[in-house]
């Protein structure tokens, strides 16, 4: 009696292993997506109130005897001091930068005065291909 001594696998059996790991990965990597640019709105949004939080307290604190405030000017968020973006005062900005894929539309621009914090009523909402989310300020510069 010969004993069989190769060892390996077939061809069949390749391609029916190769097929099987094709059907998992193209029934997890749309929901793995998902779940990143879910990830990614989140996290622009919590910058987004972070900065906005920031700009309230030096104002608040009267730093530099101005209003400060965030605007989101092109791939950036830029933290400011001055009554508005155009008039600020340029050595002071701040920029931080925010996440690729994701637009951000209504209000640009979010003023604190000095001293009371407070600030004209704005919202900006995040967009995503799978969703959206709104940062609010309130008459009272209060970021919800």
């Amino acid at each position: 009696m010969k004993k069989n001594t190769e060892r390996g696998a077939t061809l069949m059996e390749i391609v029916v292993v190769i097929g099987i790991a094709g059907v998992l990965l193209g029934m997890g990597l749309p929901m793995t997506w998902d779940f990143y640019l879910t990830s990614e709105l989140r996290a622009e949004r919590a910058n987004a109130v972070q900065y906005l939080r920031v700009a309230r307290t030096r104002a608040l604190s009267n730093r530099g005897e101005s209003a400060h405030g965030v605007a989101l000017v092109g791939a950036n968020f830029v933290v400011f001091e001055g009554a508005n973006y155009a008039g600020r005062n340029v050595m002071r900005d701040q920029a931080f930068p925010r996440s690729f894929g994701i637009t951000a539309t209504g209000t640009m621009e979010f003023v604190f005065a000095a001293l009371s914090g407070r600030s004209a009523s704005a919202s900006t909402t995040f967009m995503t291909v799978s969703g959206s989310t709104t940062v609010r300020v309130n008459t009272e510069g209060l970021v919800q």
